[in-house]
C-alpha cells in the first residue's frame, strides 16, 4: 500500500494531504524493509544535512535528560476508536485482542498482526494509528483534569485541555497520526521513543522503525507532514514549539529524517535530514 493510501486511511477528516507532494516515493512495505532510499531521487535544489553518526552514537548513550514531573498528573485514557483485523494489547493485568470503543492508559503494549491496524483516541484529542506489523508501549500518558462538559471529548475538542505527558516506545513498526492541539501554553509534549532517540512531536508526522528480512532493525523514517518535529539522543524535550533543545536536530514541516542501521549491531551509519530549512 503506497504513504498517500495508508495517510488517508486513517479519517477522512484527518488532515494529511497537506505536505504529501514531500513525502517518500509509493512502494510495497516488504520492499521497502530491504530498501532504504524511502526518499526517492534526492533534489539538489532541497536543503540537506547529514550528522555525525559517531556523535550522535555517544550522545544516545549518555541519555541524560528528563521528562517533566508526572507525580501530580493523573493517568489519561485512550479509546480504540477504529480497530480492523487482530489487534493485541498487552500489560500488568491484560493480554488480549482490542475490540473498537475499548479504553485503557499507561503501561499497556499495542501490536498489530499482519493487515490489522487501529486508530487511537488520546483524552486530549490526539490521534494516533498503528499499522499492521506494529508494536509500540504506552509508556507515560498523563493529563491534567479539565472540565469536558464545558470543552468537550476526546474527538469533540478543538483545542489542548489541560496539560499532557505522553512518551510512546516504538519498537518496530509504523505509526502516523495528528498532534495538531498540542500547545506550549498548556505546558503538553508528545514524544515517541526510538532506536535513535525520541521524537518530540507538534502536528501531523509518519514514524516507521523498519526491520530486514530477518526482523533486525536496520532503518528509521520520519516525515513531518505538517508543523514541526524535532528528535533528541536524550529525554529532555524541545525548549519551544520551534527552537531544539540541546543537541536536538530539527525536522521542519514537509521534511523527513532518515537513519540507516547497522542491523547485525544497531549501530547508527547514517543520519540525514532532507527539507526546507533543515538543520
Amino acid at each position: 500500500m503506497t504513504f498517500a493510501r495508508r495517510l488517508s486511511a486513517i479519517l477522512p477528516w484527518l488532515t494529511l494531504a497537506i505536505g504529501l507532494a514531500s513525502c517518500a516515493e509509493p512502494g510495497a512495505r516488504e520492499s521497502r524493509a530491504n530498501n532504504f532510499d524511502l526518499l526517492g531521487t534526492d533534489d539538489p535544489k532541497t536543503p540537506k544535512r547529514n550528522f555525525n553518526p559517531d556523535d550522535w552514537q555517544r550522545a544516545l548513550a549518555l541519555d541524560r535528560g528528563s521528562l517533566p514531573s508526572i507525580e501530580n498528573l493523573p493517568k489519561g485514557q485512550v479509546q480504540a476508536y477504529i480497530v480492523t483485523g487482530d489487534v493485541r494489547r498487552t500489560g500488568t493485568d491484560s493480554n488480549h485482542l482490542v475490540e473498537r470503543g475499548e479504553t485503557f492508559s499507561d503501561g499497556e503494549t499495542i501490536t498489530t498482526a499482519p493487515g490489522a491496524n487501529t486508530l487511537l483516541v488520546f483524552s486530549n484529542g490526539e490521534t494516533v494509528k498503528a499499522n499492521e506489523k506494529t508494536q509500540f508501549e504506552i509508556s507515560i500518558y498523563r493529563q491534567e483534569p479539565f472540565d469536558e462538559a464545558t470543552l468537550g471529548t476526546y474527538l469533540r475538542l478543538s483545542k489542548d485541555p489541560s496539560k499532557s505527558v505522553t512518551l510512546l516506545h516504538l519498537r518496530y513498526g509504523t505509526l502516523q497520526g495528528e498532534m495538531k492541539k498540542i500547545s506550549s501554553a498548556a505546558s503538553s509534549i508528545f514524544g515517541i521513543k526510538t532506536p535513535v532517540g525520541y521524537f518530540w512531536i507538534k502536528g501531523v508526522f509518519i514514524l516507521e522503525v523498519g526491520c530486514d528480512e530477518a526482523g533486525r532493525i536496520d532503518h528509521v523514517f520520519e516525515s513531518c507532514v505538517t508543523g514541526s518535529n524535532q528528535l533528541t539522543p536524550t529525554r529532555e524535550p524541545p525548549k519551544t514549539d520551534d527552537t531544539p533543545g540541546p543537541g536536538a536536530i530539527f525536522v521542519p514541516m514537509g521534511g523527513q529524517f532518515r537513519c540507516r542501521l547497522d542491523p547485525a549491531t544497531g549501530k547508527i551509519l547514517e543520519l540525514t535530514v532532507m527539507g526546507p530549512d533543515a538543520r
